[in-house]
């Protein structure tokens, strides 16, 4: 059964998880606020509402109107260009299909991060600008020296700092029964990574030995978990499962990484101009001629607006929001995921178990879009 969200105006959105699944959360909201002025199905399939194009059935206007002599053709195609790599049709079909102004044609286009900065420019930066190229040119050092297997790598850390928000703001009940009916295999995961992160207070667990033992106990002893929380004044069981679960999603995550422009870039930029210079150096040419300065704060200042807290706890902990841009892609869905469960935990909750409703999965929560 499907899980009706509160309607945004005159309609009511009612939507299975799969669909969230499908084009994410905040997608997901963003049709739904549109549903109530659309004049089509926001959800209707590709195919229904190419068939109902062709046949210019879309109940806003006459069929002879798109081809009439006082609009321009349209075409199919168009309408469903992409913005970014992202198709839009959803949003086209409730908000660009104008009865009065005719369709009009979406783009895509590359969002420029700004000129490059020439050599004489760069030197009369100011002195906050020179501090900030300081902390991504240290930052990078770290990344480049320091393993992405090891949570001290910045980008590692930046990751598990988010995903911990995320799997904790997951309710409790649907952790634990998660956990305790087998849908989450809870000796599989990477003792040393999760140790390491708590020691380094990147999720919500305090560094002890009791803290240790209970990891340990997970490891070996998963059918017996909840006996064994019952038993020792410790933490809540979906704590340590929140935990355990930001490790799988980061590592998960840190596989894919490879794949990044960015990081490729990165890579690539580093080890070519390290040949005839110092790894210092060719950091400082990569921010200078490549914009990355620019590209990783607008990165974080996106970060900012979605997840102003993090956001701070980022900056000012662990100084670690700058390399936010390598891993935006991978991670953006977790960011709407967890602004709406800051924003209304209700209607979080009430998405949480729409993802969960048959035939969806543990996976489909804890690993959107894989």
């Amino acid at each position: 059964m499907a899980v009706g969200i509160k309607s945004f105006g005159a309609q009511t959105c009612t939507v299975k998880g799969k669909v969230v699944n499908v084009i994410g959360i905040q997608r997901f909201l963003d049709y739904c606020a549109s549903s109530s002025f659309s004049n089509v199905d926001i959800f209707a399939s590709t195919t229904d509402l190419e068939h109902r194009w062709k046949k210019c059935n879309m109940g806003c206007h006459h069929p002879g109107y798109r081809t009439g002599s006082s609009k321009r053709t349209e075409t199919w195609t168009n309408a469903v260009q992409t913005i970014e790599g992202v198709p839009v049709f959803g949003q086209v079909a409730a908000r660009v299909l104008d009865p009065i102004t005719g369709a009009l044609i979406l783009g895509g286009g590359v969002v420029r991060t700004g000129d490059v900065f020439n050599q004489e420019g760069f030197d009369k930066i100011g002195a906050e600008n020179y501090a900030a190229i300081d902390l991504v040119q240290t930052l990078l050092t770290q990344a480049y020296n320091v393993s992405l297997s090891a949570v001290d790598n910045p980008i590692t850390t930046m990751i598990i700092h988010l995903i911990a928000d995320y799997t904790l703001s997951i309710p409790e009940e649907v952790l634990v029964q998660l956990a305790t009916t087998g849908k989450l295999n809870l000796n599989d995961f990477d003792v040393h990574m999760t140790t390491r992160a708590i020691q380094k207070g990147l999720t919500y667990l305090a560094a002890s030995a009791a803290t240790q033992a209970a990891i340990t106990y997970i490891k070996n002893h998963p059918e017996k978990v909840v006996e064994y929380f019952k038993n020792k004044a410790i933490d809540k069981l979906s704590t340590y499962i929140a935990t355990i679960i930001t490790v799988k999603i980061t590592k998960s995550i840190l596989k894919s990484l490879p794949s990044s422009w960015h990081y490729k870039n990165f890579l690539d930029a580093t080890k070519f101009t390290k040949t005839t210079k110092g790894l210092a150096d060719a950091l400082l040419i990569l921010l200078k001629t490549q914009g990355t300065l620019q590209t990783a704060g607008e990165a974080s200042r996106r970060l900012h607006a979605k997840l102003p807290t993090l956001w701070g706890d980022m900056r000012h902990t662990h100084g670690v929001d700058m390399v936010y841009y390598m891993v935006e892609d991978f991670v953006k869905e977790y960011v709407d995921r967890i602004s709406l469960a800051q924003n209304d935990p209700a209607r979080f909750a009430e998405m949480v178990l729409a993802i969960l409703e048959p035939p969806g999965t543990a996976k489909d929560l804890f690993f959107p879009f894989k």
